[in-house]
């Protein structure tokens, strides 16, 4: 599923408030390396030496070409139209999609916000994103003067960020600098993709399959010459994977160089949670939970299609004695797609394919990593730790004794460098380390990290419906509250229900009997 109840938040990404931007002629293709010839040469966050090196849509075509910089955001969507016109047809030059955390469940809803995409010319639309936040049927949106944006820079492979803040570009960083966090888009873009938090059906807090948002209709009607045609949560969906498959192709590459990369970096969404993802057990409006889906369970790595069978009436029993409510919501006690949870998000997911694909690491390797504690498979610090045994980019020791270094990233280099580090380590007998040391010791181990799933599984189908139940909820709860209170990603508090509960941070599921420990 998709991740949070909502959109492609492109807020975390903070620009300073003043300043005109000069007004120049732009050209053709050959004025986007003369500075002189820009048409907004007040650009923040960037020198105009280094912008001539960008080739992303957003500093082509609204920074470096046409005739001064927009003032507002209707300037901006016209000069898009008249610079970038190429293979489009005006009025469905663009897809405007509407999400909203409270429109279902909030009679006065108040936080619709916007995802569009322009693709142009022979880009996809994955190429260029930009959203609107508080958007209202009664304004004109078209004197708005803050856009948040994001786009594909051809030249990198990786995107850039951008805000436009009252007639002025800045740029914010790209996807590598997001992941590193050291930029503050990388508070929510936290992976350096494009961030949708529902990243999959139901897309609770999205249009999506006949689920209209009420309200909707009102904000087309009064803004459809700046939104373009209706798009939903579905094909919005395959235009985020499509951007991060992109994205992390060009990390991994840079990554995997040692002249520019690091190890840890290569491997980190292997062993640690970068970007979550929100899910929910409930897969139509306002329907009964009749099963704990496996992704909040266990690692989709595994492959597990069904999650674990339970009593609807025991479940809203549960939320019940736990205190359940919807934050903001007078009378609510869960969303409206039931049980949101977050989840372990696609694009870690992806990540994980590609470096397998890639020939990074094998299958079996992966598996090795994500069986150590499998049972938190979002937040799993002691998986995370594990980390910090990864080997550095160098010429290793003609005797091999200095395990920590690799000439390069494969999987041979790889599970030596980490057993033997492990090894030296001395991990003591049930500690994570030891586990990992156990799995990479044993060669095509897969099958049996497989069955050890499996088993956990079927140990938590046979426990009673409540008492599973229960359980779920404390690690659900644990998972929340650590989103809530360790990320950015929670704009609204409707997005997710909160309980009374009072949970050790150490509670998970026991990965033999399925029964909380803490």
């Amino acid at each position: 599923m998709r991740a949070l109840a909502v959109v492609l938040a492109l807020t975390g990404c903070d620009a300073a408030d003043d300043g005109d931007d000069g007004a120049a002629e732009g050209g053709g293709k050959a004025d986007d390396t003369d500075p002189s010839t820009f048409a907004c040469k007040n650009v923040q966050g960037i020198t105009l030496e280094a912008l001539a090196q960008i080739d992303d849509p957003i500093a082509t075509f609204l920074i470096k070409r046409g005739e001064g910089c927009p003032a507002d955001y209707r300037a901006m969507v016209e000069k898009l139209r008249a610079v970038d016109p190429e293979g489009c047809e005006e009025g469905r030059d663009m897809t405007t999609r509407i999400v909203s955390d409270d429109a279902r469940i909030d009679p006065n809803p108040d936080n619709f916000r916007t995802v569009t995409t322009r693709a142009c010319g022979s880009r996809g639309n994955e190429a260029m994103f930009w959203t609107l936040l508080g958007v209202r049927a009664g304004e004109d949106i078209g004197k708005r003067t803050f856009v948040e944006m994001m786009a594909l820079d051809r030249n990198t492979g990786l995107y850039d960020y951008w805000v436009f803040n009252g007639n002025r570009f800045t740029f914010q960083g790209n996807s590598l600098q997001a992941a590193a966090n050291t930029i503050s888009c990388g508070g929510c873009h936290r992976d350096g993709g494009v961030l949708m938090k529902e990243l999959d059906e139901p897309w609770i807090h999205w249009e999506s399959d006949g689920n209209l948002l009420p309200g909707a209709d009102a904000l087309f009607t009064a803004h459809g010459p700046m939104f373009g045609i209706r798009g939903d949560g579905r094909e919005l969906e395959k235009l985020v994977r499509q951007g991060n498959d992109a994205a992390l192709a060009a990390r991994i590459e840079q990554q995997r160089n040692p002249k520019v990369g690091t190890v840890q970096a290569l491997l980190r969404p292997l062993f640690c949670a970068e970007q979550i993802n929100l899910d929910t057990a409930g897969t139509a409006l306002e329907s009964a939970v009749n099963e704990i889906p496996a992704d909040a369970l266990v690692d989709p790595r595994f492959g597990v299609a069904r999650g674990v069978a339970i009593d609807a009436a025991e479940y809203e029993a549960a939320i019940a004695a736990a205190g359940q409510t919807v934050p903001g919501i007078a009378g609510r006690t869960d969303t409206e797609f039931k049980m949101v949870f977050p989840e372990r998000a696609g694009f870690d997911v992806a990540y994980v394919e590609a470096l397998v694909t890639s020939g990074i690491v094998d299958e079996d390797f992966a598996l090795d990593v994500l069986a150590v504690d499998f049972t938190r498979p979002l937040f799993s610090d002691a998986r995370c730790d594990l980390l910090a045994m990864a080997p550095s980019y160098g010429t290793p020791a003609p005797d091999a004794s200095d395990a920590k270094i690799v000439a390069e990233a494969t999987p041979t280099a790889l599970r030596e460098a980490f057993v033997a580090s492990l090894t030296a380590s001395n991990p003591a007998e049930g500690t994570a380390a030891a586990e990992l040391l156990a799995h990479l010791s044993t060669p095509d181990d897969g099958p049996a990290h497989q069955a050890d799933v499996d088993a956990f599984l079927e140990a938590c189908s046979t426990r009673p419906s409540r008492e599973l139940v229960d359980d779920v909820l404390r690690t659900t709860h644990l998972n929340r509250e650590r989103v809530r209170t360790t990320t950015s990603l929670i704009e609204h508090r409707e997005q997710m229900p909160s309980t009374t509960l009072q949970v050790a941070a150490t509670a998970h599921l026991d990965p033999t009997s399925c029964e909380l420990v803490e």
